[in-house]
């Protein structure tokens, strides 16, 4: 996602009146899907102290990574990047590694912004203004979703399954610049707004990347000053669940993330240099600040499929 004056003139001013104020849940684990449909086991801490600006993920067992039982293929369950070249890459988190896709053939307006990528392999691309969709499959092929109407025309994007486990998903957007959390039938090819941050007075008002999972459960990547935030968010109401200040990472001009495997990699570049990848790992607190300190190009999209694996690697 590409920043604009508007965004970060607001986040100063609200991160200013704010400051110290912190939420009062931690990001608890969930009990859901294990791999091949096992119920899991809740590992996760309910909440945290009062007031506190670091509160922390907790641990959950939930469901594993997508197999071919779950309708997945191997390259579902891949993170892949868009870049303002508008390229798109394969990352693989373990290797650090990333590998050329697709330069996708949309004749869009605006300039490239974000990314999601379903179940089906199809990346939703946000160009300013509009959503295309591009078959990374074929590599051919793009055609024009949607419109986007005011306050959405640049979006945060990420895929969250409508139920732990499931196949069916949705995809949830953030209007940059405060407009709030939001849902697109991808069917009918229609936005429908669901509210604004309002219940954390750290992200009142504030703009985010989204990245979902397949235990149904869809997290913000908040460009908030001096230090960018990460918090669980209520697909329902837009209500924060938790969030969390990373220390020492500051806001990016172009940023993206994704969940894969049990950690967070956030993607950051101060607009003129390459982007570097962050990885934050919720269940120690960890945040590496140099992953990747150099991806090769810089990154305004990220995406990955409900069919990532929830799961650390073995």
């Amino acid at each position: 996602m590409r920043a604009h004056a508007l965004v970060f003139a607001s986040i100063g001013v609200v991160a200013a009146c704010n400051a110290g104020v912190g939420t009062s849940a931690g990001f608890g684990g969930s009990s859901a899907n294990g791999p091949n449909g096992s119920n899991g086991a809740t590992n996760g801490t309910a909440s945290g102290p009062a007031g506190s600006t670091s509160t922390g993920f907790g641990t959950g067992a939930t469901n594993g990574a997508g197999g071919s039982d779950n309708g997945c293929s191997a390259a579902s369950q891949l993170v892949y990047v868009f870049t303002t070249d508008n390229e798109i890459y394969s990352f693989n988190p373990p290797m650090k590694t990333f590998t050329f896709v697709a330069k996708p053939d949309c004749v869009a307006n605006g300039t490239p912004n974000s990314m999601a990528i379903d179940r089906n392999l199809v990346a939703w691309i946000n160009y300013i203004g509009e959503v295309d969709t591009f078959d990374l499959t074929a590599k051919t092929g793009c055609k024009k979703a949607m419109n986007l109407p005011g306050g959405y025309t640049q979006i945060g994007m990420g895929f969250s399954t409508d139920m732990p486990g499931g196949t069916a998903e949705t995809l949830y957007v953030d209007g940059i610049g405060g407009a709030g959390l939001a849902k697109i039938n991808t069917t009918v090819k229609t936005l429908s707004p669901i509210g604004g941050f309002s219940s954390d007075p750290n992200l009142d008002g504030q703009s985010c990347e989204l990245t979902g999972t397949g235990s149904a459960r869809l997290f913000g990547y908040f460009t908030t000053s001096p230090y960018v935030r990460v918090a669980e968010l209520n697909k329902s109401n837009a209500s924060v669940i938790s969030d969390k200040e990373l220390t020492g990472v500051p806001p990016p001009q172009d940023w993206a993330w994704s969940f894969w495997g049990g950690d967070f990699y956030l993607y950051a570049s101060d607009g003129f240099n390459n982007s570097s990848v962050i990885q934050y790992r919720p269940t120690t607190g960890a945040v590496n600040t140099s992953y990747v300190p150099d991806a090769g190009f810089k990154i305004v999209g990220a995406g990955v499929s409900t069919c990532a694996p929830i799961n650390p690697p073995m």
